[in-house]
């Protein structure tokens, strides 16, 4: 029964209740919470935020979350690039875990992608990071036996287990360029991708 879904044009079935849902930790498609997806490389210590009005500087840790202001890093040389407020757009996906019909919810029959970072890489892209964990999302689960949530064990696996932690870390990684030309030093941040 595919009631309630929709079908791409790559085939598969997606349901919107799927979509809706926050099962295993994933965020639902109208879910418009900034602190769940903050991206934690924006206006980082070695990037420039700008008034977007005005051009004016300001302090990286003061950079406006609403859209008043641009954050920029510098790359490479002459070459910077902007950083996005929140990770929704390229880490985090509303369509995590509902391909193929599935379900709103991660039972037996249905396991989801665990949360936890170094268990997502591992699944590649299969798996897209979850709401990120924060003072105010600690990622509990509240596993009920038999209902769940489950979480697969591993790639390439049919074995499942209680999910353990249904929000996913937010570790950003620095990297330093150094120019060979000038010496100039830049530093940029980037956030661990499943590819």
């Amino acid at each position: 029964n595919f009631s309630g879904s929709h079908r791409y044009f790559d085939d598969d079935i997606y349901r919107f209740d799927c979509y809706k849902s926050r099962k295993g930790g994933k965020i639902a498609q109208d879910d418009s919470l900034p602190l769940i997806d903050r991206n934690p490389c924006f206006c980082h210590e070695f990037a420039q935020c700008r008034d977007s009005n005005t051009n004016a500087y300001i302090e990286p840790a003061s950079c406006p979350l609403d859209g008043t202001a641009n954050c920029r890093e510098y790359i490479a040389p002459n070459t910077k690039r902007s950083i996005s407020r929140t990770l929704s757009s390229t880490y985090i996906s509303h369509k995590r875990d509902c391909q193929n019909g599935k379900k709103a919810s991660c039972t037996k029959e249905q396991p989801c992608t665990p949360c936890e970072l170094d268990k997502l890489l591992l699944f590649g892209s299969q798996a897209s990071y979850c709401s990120l964990c924060s003072v105010l999302n600690n990622g509990d689960c509240h596993f009920k036996p038999g209902i769940g949530p489950y979480c697969f064990k591993s790639p390439n696996s049919n074995e499942f287990e209680p999910c353990r932690r249904c929000c996913t870390e937010s570790l950003p990684v620095f990297e330093t360029y150094t120019d060979p030309n000038t010496n100039e030093t830049f530093t940029f941040c980037s956030m661990p991708k499943p590819s």
